[in-house]
């Protein structure tokens, strides 16, 4: 008899690979990031947009801004609360190369950690997120792509004519382990 997979969790790798100076005291930093779902059912999988800060845990959202990377669609949602999404199938892998993350570095502060969180839903202002894409963007199997100039926004969604942010929805969190990433 096959086990029961629909709570496993997904693994986590983060690797800064490099440092873009923006205005000051504004850096990017540059990420790839490996996601492994365990489970038997898809995830969705949040990543930061800043360093510091937990995704989805410190305001709303106003705008989505539908990234294409390789053949993977992301969500990246702006406003206070902003983050990446990406909606990994089940048993699957998924590779961003060069993720921009933003972070505010004054003085020589060490590089604050950098947080994921998955969930089974995740609902803005009330709807499930993958009604905001014009197809649902579930990743299978291998899929991924680069930033830092590979990607592209293909679609920009605005949840409410006057710009005001709406509320983001957790639902059935999912056990993340972060794994180091390997040395060189």
């Amino acid at each position: 008899m096959e086990r029961d997979r629909s709570n496993d969790g997904v693994s986590v790798q983060l690797h800064v690979v490099g440092e873009v100076m923006r205005k000051p005291p504004l850096v990017e930093l540059q990420v790839d990031v490996i996601i492994l779902n365990h489970a038997s059912e898809p995830r969705w999988v949040l990543l930061p947009r800043q360093a510091g800060h937990k995704p989805a845990a410190d305001g709303g959202v106003d705008t989505l801004e539908v990234e294409q990377w390789g053949r993977l669609r992301v969500g990246s949602w702006l406003g206070t609360g902003g983050f990446r999404a990406v909606r990994i199938g089940a048993d699957a892998r998924v590779q961003l190369d060069k993720m921009p993350v933003q972070w505010w570095r004054h003085d020589d502060d060490p590089q604050p950690d950098l947080e994921v969180v998955a969930v089974k839903v995740l609902r803005i202002d009330g709807k499930p997120a993958e009604s905001y894409f014009e197809r649902v963007p579930v990743s299978s199997g291998n899929a991924g792509g680069s930033g830092g100039g590979g990607s592209s926004v293909i679609a920009t969604v605005r949840h409410r004519p006057d710009h005001a942010e709406v509320t983001v929805e957790l639902v059935d969190d999912v056990r993340v382990s972060m794994i180091p990433w390997p040395r060189d």
